[in-house]
C-alpha cells in the first residue's frame, strides 16, 4: 500500500508581460471580436477590428479617380502633343522664313501655355488623392488590433461587437 501526503499551497500567479488592448480612436463601432476570454494567441494575430465599410467604400472611389485621372492626363499629353505636331506639320510647307520660325516658335509657346495649367491640375490633384488613400489606408490598418505578445485572454469588455470606441479605453487583456 503506498502512502501519500497532501498539502494546500497557496500561490498567486502574475503575469511576466501584460498587454491591455485599447483603441486610439473615438466613436467607432466594433465590428468583429476574434477571440473570447480565456483564448490563447499568438503575437500578430487579429483580436478586434472597427468597421471599415465607408472607408473602404472610399478607397475604391479614390482609386477610381485616380485612373480616371491618368488617362484624363495621358490624352491631355496626346492632345497637346497632337496640336505640336499638326503646327509643326503647318510651317514644314514653308521654305522657312525668319518670319515662319518666329510664327512656329510663337504658336508652340501658345500650345505650352494652354496645357500648362491643365497638366498641372491633374499632377496636383494626383498628390492630393494618394495624400488621402495613404490616410484613408493608415485608418483602416488603425482599425484593428493585434497581439502585441503570446498569451492568453484575461478580460474582456463585455458586449464589444456593436459597441463604440472610446480613445484608451481598456476593452481586452492579454
Amino acid at each position: 500500500m503506498d502512502i501519500s501526503k497532501s498539502i494546500k499551497v497557496r500561490c498567486e500567479y502574475q503575469a511576466v508581460n501584460e498587454q491591455d488592448v485599447k483603441f486610439d480612436v473615438e466613436g467607432r463601432r466594433i465590428e468583429k471580436v476574434y477571440v473570447e476570454e480565456g483564448d490563447t494567441v499568438k503575437k500578430g494575430q487579429l483580436l478586434v477590428a472597427l468597421t471599415s465599410e465607408s472607408t473602404e467604400a472610399r478607397i475604391k472611389d479614390i482609386n477610381f479617380e485616380l485612373e480616371k485621372n491618368r488617362l484624363l492626363w495621358n490624352q491631355t499629353l496626346n492632345d497637346k502633343q497632337d496640336q505640336i505636331d499638326r503646327a509643326q506639320l503647318e510651317f514644314s510647307y514653308t521654305d522657312m522664313w525668319e518670319k515662319d520660325k518666329v510664327a512656329l516658335r510663337k504658336k508652340l509657346e501658345n500650345i505650352e501655355e494652354n496645357y500648362k495649367y491643365t497638366l498641372r491640375n491633374y499632377e496636383n490633384q494626383e498628390m492630393l488623392l494618394n495624400m488621402e488613400l495613404a490616410q484613408l489606408n493608415k485608418e483602416l490598418e488603425g482599425g484593428k488590433l493585434y497581439a502585441e505578445l503570446d498569451g492568453t485572454i484575461s478580460f474582456i469588455k463585455s458586449r464589444l461587437e456593436g459597441s463604440m470606441t472610446q480613445i484608451n479605453e481598456k476593452i481586452m487583456t492579454i
